[in-house]
């Protein structure tokens, strides 16, 4: 990289984790474009990435794309295994949003998912994992995301990621994130059987309607 090239990198931790993943979002719209040679690059490179979250030596090419964004390394300030984690994730399920939607949280995009015990337990079971723990969850979770139109957030995930890699079990910001994704489950939940609470009386007041014409 010229010196040039890197006085226009971005500089704070936020702004490289920004344009990474980005970047990412980049390829799952490549896939959808009408280019057959891009689209067969952009196909050739998540499929590597998937494989670099079970298989090592798929993780030079996640990290091909994680160095043009610099990630901290060395140190209690080091990112790269969440970032490269983020980057197997987000291959699994590059979803993008409807028209007219936003990418949800981890815990939104669960419940939004369903609201079955056998999900409730799979959140809770994110809440409690320690990080090696974690990165077999997460793979789970997002794996059952890709069955769906739901588009999750990798800004926020990857954020979250990052707090927890270097928090102690049970410290303070651990607790935070697990907060913001139990909160963000919960809240959804919430919305969605308001949601069909709503639906089912408006059925009921057409059913009456209709008998009493």
């Amino acid at each position: 990289m010229t010196q040039t090239a890197r006085d226009t990198q971005p500089r704070t931790y936020k702004e490289r984790r920004s344009g990474y993943v980005n970047r990412l979002y980049e390829l799952g719209r490549e896939v959808e474009l009408q280019t057959p040679y891009r689209v067969a690059a952009a196909r050739r490179t998540l499929a590597r990435l998937r494989r670099s979250l079970v298989d090592d030596r798929f993780l030079p090419d996640a990290m091909a794309i994680a160095v043009e964004f610099d990630p901290p390394q060395g140190g209690r300030r080091d990112e790269t295994e969440p970032w490269l984690l983020v980057a197997g994730l987000y291959a699994l399920h590059p979803r993008q949003p409807l028209r007219g939607e936003q990418r949800l949280g981890l815990g939104g995009a669960l419940s939004t998912y369903s609201t079955r015990d056998s999900v409730e337990a799979r959140m809770r079971q994110l809440l409690s994992a320690d990080w090696p723990t974690l990165r077999y969850r997460l793979r789970q979770a997002v794996q059952m995301l890709s069955g769906s139109d739901i588009a999750l957030d990798y800004h926020a995930l990857l954020a979250d990621l990052v707090e927890l890699h270097h928090a102690p079990a049970g410290g303070a910001k651990a607790h935070g994130v697990h907060l913001r994704w139990a909160s963000d489950f919960q809240r959804a939940a919430h919305a969605n059987r308001s949601n069909d609470d709503g639906d089912d009386r408006s059925d009921d007041t057409n059913d009456e309607a209709g008998a009493s014409s």
